[in-house]
Parts: C-alpha cells; structure tokens; sequence
C-alpha cells in the first residue's frame, strides 16, 4: 500500500520504519542514488518504533520536510496466517473473528499481539501524517496478512484511498513467492 509523488520522481532521502532492516535493502537503495535511514530496533534498543519519544522525532522528521519517502516494513508475526494448529509450527494468534488476538492469549504470545496491534495503529499515524504533508510512502506486509483485515487499517484505506500494489518476492530475484501489498 502506497501513496507514490505527484512528479513520480524517485525520493532522494528515505526513511524506512522497518523492523528488521536487512543490509542488502540498505546497499540496493545506495546504488539508486537513495540515502537510506534506518529505524530498526534490530539494530539499535534505541530505535524502538513503541517509545513514543521514537515516534515524535519520526514525527518532527517528517512534518519539517526531511523526510520525501516513508517506508514500513511492519512485521507480520501476529498478523501471520501461517500460524497453523497443525503441530508442525507455532500456534495462530489471531483470527478473522478474533483479529486484535485470542482473548486466551498469555506471555510472550500475547506480547507479540500487543505490540503488533501497536504498531500498526502506530504505522497509521506516521502514514496519516505522510498524507497531511504530501509524503509519498508505502507500507509492506504480506497480501494474506491479518493486518489489512483490521479495523483502523480498513478505515484507512477508506480515508486516504492509498494505491494497493502486490509483489511477489520471486520478482526480485528471492527464492519464494511471498506476496506482498
């Protein structure tokens, strides 16, 4: 999901809220002429999207006109429906019935829902912020996600009507089909 530039001219400063930044994005993005920033609590405790000071410095980021390109890469750990009850893997946290997670939910498990539901509301507020400044963005996460059957994500897309793009990973030379809006 995405808003893309009025000129479609390719941003020269980008800022990914990714969560786990991976190091071949960052050197693709420096061979297109891009200056990646990262935001990633994989590579700094500091970097944490949750610590609301973390989110007004994005925020400031962005509303000073530092930022011409947003992009989360928002997890998909609770909102995955590859989490079976088959006894091969983890457990489903979630449900089309149930999408802010299973009330039964306890530790860990419902630490992952709670700070999926979290980010995500945040990610809403950053890319809500794009739009009142005309910043292009874009949000991935997997097609099949229980994210885009959220509530506040449904009433996004009906504010903002943001073009839904899907990819498949295969596209970009990975191994796996894995789609993507």
């Amino acid at each position: 999901m995405g808003r893309c530039s009025q000129s479609g001219s390719v941003a020269k400063t980008f800022l990914p809220g990714n969560f786990c930044w991976h190091g071949t994005d960052h050197i693709a993005l420096l061979r297109r002429g891009l200056r990646p920033f990262p935001i990633d609590i994989c590579l700094h405790q500091s970097h944490n999207l949750l610590d609301v000071h973390v989110e007004h410095r994005i925020i400031h980021l962005l509303e000073s006109g530092q930022v011409q390109f947003l992009w989360l890469g928002m997890p998909c750990t609770s909102f995955s429906v590859a989490r079976k009850n088959d006894g091969v893997g983890p457990g489903p946290l979630r449900d089309d019935d149930n999408l802010f997670g299973f009330k039964s939910l306890g530790g860990k498990n419902l630490q992952k829902v709670q700070d999926g539901n979290n980010l995500l509301r945040l990610s809403l507020r950053l890319l809500a912020v794009c739009e009142q400044h005309g910043i292009p963005y874009a949000l991935e996460n997997p097609m099949s996600s229980f994210a885009w059957k959220m509530p506040n994500m449904k009433k996004f897309i009906a504010q903002f009507r943001p073009q839904l793009i899907h990819l498949d990973y295969c596209c970009f030379g990975e191994m796996w089909k894995n789609r993507q809006h």
